[in-house]
């Protein structure tokens, strides 16, 4: 029965996502070809965004994340709630991703446990999250599949679990014997976002994508502390809010590079020119400097609450006041 209606709603997503123009919905899907493999640089005519976007592309998403199924995110949306409201709201979305102005709803956290006991907590984003994430892997894989290594089996197209068993068995024809089991714990956890955004950034130069990848981060902070709204978690989100501006100062520290760039950039943020030298010379290391009076007067609190860094604390008080 599962089996059938995954077909069924397979076969209705061939009109899911409409173009409206004259005021006539015009719905094309049923001979769609999918994109040829794309080559690994960005045609000049075109955005990321704007090949996320496009009707075929969209389509292929759609069908994997109605196929893949999952719990609902936070708006309590589900997979067959997704249709008939894409076809309303479509447009507005994309309208909002072209001109860069599309947020990402808040992630629902939960706890799932784990088989060697213990709990993981999970971020569940809502399915037209999953949709847009799902659309945009499509456009950025074929950029980066060919860095990665033949010997790597998971979440890859045309890789599997059967082709690393069928490999560690040719290893064991060889005569190899040693095996070494290694994870990195908590990697998304603790993976460094910027490090990452600079990466994609030296493949795929483009700042509405940029801007989109950047925009996942509030939301996931927003979900986070809001799991954890019921416990005394005041002092906390304090402490952790000065740790997040800590690392955006260190960041911005180290985007400066060299000690005369920073004395420049110093004295143009407002700092008097003898301070502005010193500090800029004074030979300390990016975390050190990042955490001292000249970067906490360039860059106050205020700062990054203008360019739109959520607040835990103010989320916090602001429950508490409700």
């Amino acid at each position: 029965m599962e089996k059938r209606k995954g077909i069924e709603n397979k076969v209705e997503s061939s009109s899911l996502i409409e173009e409206v123009t004259d005021g006539n919905r015009e719905i094309n899907y049923e001979n769609v070809k999918l994109p040829s493999v794309m080559k690994n640089s960005i045609p000049k005519s075109t955005t990321v965004i704007e090949q996320m976007v496009e009707q075929s592309n969209m389509q292929r998403a759609y069908e994997r994340v109605v196929r893949n199924g999952g719990s609902p995110g936070i708006d309590n949306m589900t997979v067959e709630d997704m249709k008939p409201y894409l076809q309303e709201h479509w447009n507005e979305i994309k309208s909002q991703l072209l001109k860069e102005r599309y947020t990402p709803k808040v992630v629902r956290q939960v706890k799932i446990p784990k088989p060697n006991g213990g709990e993981r907590l999970l971020g569940i984003p809502t399915v037209v999250d999953r949709l847009l994430q799902q659309a945009l892997y499509q456009v950025l894989n074929p950029y980066f599949e060919p860095e990665f290594s033949e010997y790597s089996y998971g979440f890859r197209e045309g890789k599997s679990a059967q082709e690393a068993v069928k490999q560690s068995m040719k290893y064991q024809a060889e005569g190899k014997r040693w095996v070494v089991d290694m994870d990195l714990e908590k990697f998304f956890d603790e993976v460094n976002h910027d490090r990452l955004i600079m990466r994609i950034k030296e493949k795929v130069n483009d700042r509405g994508l940029l801007k989109l990848l950047k925009e996942d981060l509030n939301p996931l902070i927003r979900g986070w502390i809001n799991y954890f709204k019921q416990a005394e978690v005041k002092q906390f989100a304090e402490d952790l809010d000065c740790w997040i501006r800590h690392k955006l100062r260190n960041i911005i520290w180290r985007q400066w590079k060299r000690p005369k760039t920073r004395y420049k950039k110093l004295l143009q943020y407002g700092l008097e020119e003898q301070r502005a030298r010193q500090s800029a010379f004074n030979g300390r290391g990016a975390w050190w400097n990042s955490g001292t009076s000249h970067m906490n007067e360039c860059f106050k609190k205020k700062y990054f609450a203008n360019i739109g860094l959520f607040s835990m604390l103010d989320f916090v008080v602001a429950i508490r006041n409700n």
